[in-house]
C-alpha cells in the first residue's frame, strides 16, 4: 500500500485512514479543519418549490388559452370519455381538437368532436354529409346520428395520448 501512495501520480488522499482516524479517535488536524458549507437548505428548497409550482401553474393556466386561440375552438383538449372511434381512439385517451370555421372542411371518415343535444362533448366518426347536416356514428356502434354543422365544435387533428384521461380522473375525483 505504502509504494501506492508513494507514486506521485496517485493522490495522497486515504479514505481507509480517514475512517481510521474517525472511528479511532485520532484527532488529525487536517480532517478537523474539514467544514460544511454555509448555507439554509429550508429557505432554498421552498424557493426552488415556489418557482417550479408558479411555473407549473402558469402553464397549466396559460396552456388552455393559447390553445383554444391557436386551435380556433372553446374545447382545445378532449379527453375520450368512451369507447366510440375505437381501436383508433380508446377511452381516456387525450386528443388535440382544431375548430372547423365552416363545415365544407369537414370530410367523411374525419373523426370530430360535437356537442350533444344533452351539452355534453361527444366524439364520433363521419360517416356522410347531407344538405346542411352531418351524420356520424360510434365506431362502437352501428347506430347513425344526424347532427347539424352548428353542433360541431372541431375535428380531432393528433395523434392521441395514451391514458392521460386517466390521471385527469384521478386529480378530478371522477
Amino acid at each position: 500500500m505504502r509504494k501506492f501512495l508513494e507514486n506521485k501520480n496517485t493522490s495522497h488522499f486515504n479514505t481507509f485512514q480517514v475512517f481510521e482516524d474517525i472511528y479511532n479517535n485520532k484527532k488529525n488536524t487536517r480532517y478537523d479543519q474539514l467544514e460544511m458549507p454555509d448555507f439554509e437548505p429550508r429557505k432554498r428548497n421552498f424557493i426552488n418549490f415556489l418557482i417550479a409550482f408558479l411555473v407549473v401553474i402558469l402553464f397549466a393556466v396559460g396552456l388552455h388559452p393559447i390553445l383554444s386561440y391557436t386551435l380556433k375552438t372553446p374545447y382545445p383538449l378532449v379527453i375520450i370519455g368512451e369507447e366510440t372511434v375505437g381501436p383508433a381512439l380508446k377511452k381516456n385517451d387525450l386528443v388535440i381538437v382544431a375548430g372547423v370555421i365552416n363545415s365544407d372542411s369537414i370530410r367523411p371518415n374525419d373523426v370530430i368532436v360535437y356537442q350533444s343535444k344533452n351539452s355534453s362533448l361527444s366524439v364520433n366518426r363521419v360517416v356522410a354529409l347531407k344538405e346542411n347536416q352531418i351524420v356520424v356514428r360510434s365506431d362502437a356502434a352501428s347506430r347513425e346520428k344526424i347532427i347539424s354543422p352548428e353542433q360541431v365544435v372541431g375535428r380531432v387533428i393528433s395523434p392521441k395520448i395514451p391514458l392521460l384521461g386517466k390521471i385527469s380522473n384521478l386529480i378530478t375525483g371522477k
